[in-house]
């Protein structure tokens, strides 16, 4: 099963106020071709217009749907990574050696583009600070069932 976080703004004066930042946990990726077939993903016209338009774009892989409907094989994972300084979410795609063996944290690059801190992965992240006030926003954890 999959966990992942919203973070939501309570200060009333701030710009960000009730707004959802969402910080997904290292999550399954298989090829965007296959995600784009998926009977999920077919259902689900914005969706698949955005998956079309990053394909058209050059990305070569994409979240695999949950759960998966068994036409998207797996391939590897998605990190999604945190800056605790300049609070920006990068993600990193990491193409797995074998279905078996899953890439594992220490083999992605951690340094943030923009500033150069290092970068924590999601799944370590407990407290996000409002990127527009700086005031601790609240958690709100989320679960996907028929992970991989």
């Amino acid at each position: 099963m999959l966990k992942g976080a919203t973070y939501i703004c309570s200060n009333k004066d701030c710009l960000a106020h009730n707004k959802e930042l969402w910080l997904n946990p290292t999550w399954p990726i298989g090829r965007i071709e296959d995600v784009i077939a998926s009977r999920k993903v077919q259902a689900e016209p914005s969706l698949l217009k955005n998956l079309q338009r990053r394909q058209a774009e050059g990305t070569k892989y994409a979240l695999i749907q949950m759960p998966n409907d068994g036409v998207v094989k797996y391939c590897g994972v998605r990190f999604f990574l945190y800056c605790p300084k300049c609070h920006v979410i990068w993600q990193r795609d990491v193409p797995a050696e074998a279905e078996d063996q899953p890439p594992i944290p220490e083999d992605i690059n951690k340094q943030c583009e923009k500033c150069q801190s290092t970068l924590e992965i999601s799944d370590k992240v407990t407290e996000l600070p409002c990127p527009h006030c700086d005031q601790p926003m609240q958690r709100r954890d989320w679960f996907v069932q028929g992970a991989i």
